[in-house]
């Protein structure tokens, strides 16, 4: 949970320094980024979602079951 807020902290502080963009970049540079920062994002889940599988494999987790709940929220 603290790597997801501290991920919506870094989405929203680059919300409001690119909102001073001027419009032409709209579509440039400020899209560009972000939609390279959303595969980034995914890429991270998987890997999360990997070492969770591999987790329970090993039966190191206990409560799967709140684990996956908390990250539906995510």
């Amino acid at each position: 949970m603290e790597v997801w807020k501290k991920s919506t902290d870094l989405v929203s502080n680059i919300y409001k320094i690119t909102e001073s963009f001027p419009n032409k970049e709209v579509y440039g540079l400020t899209k560009k980024e972000f939609i390279q920062f959303l595969y980034i994002a995914l890429g991270s889940l998987s890997e999360l979602e990997t070492q969770i599988i591999i987790a329970n494999r090993l039966e190191y987790l206990k409560n799967l079951d709140t684990l996956l709940e908390d990250l539906k929220f995510v």
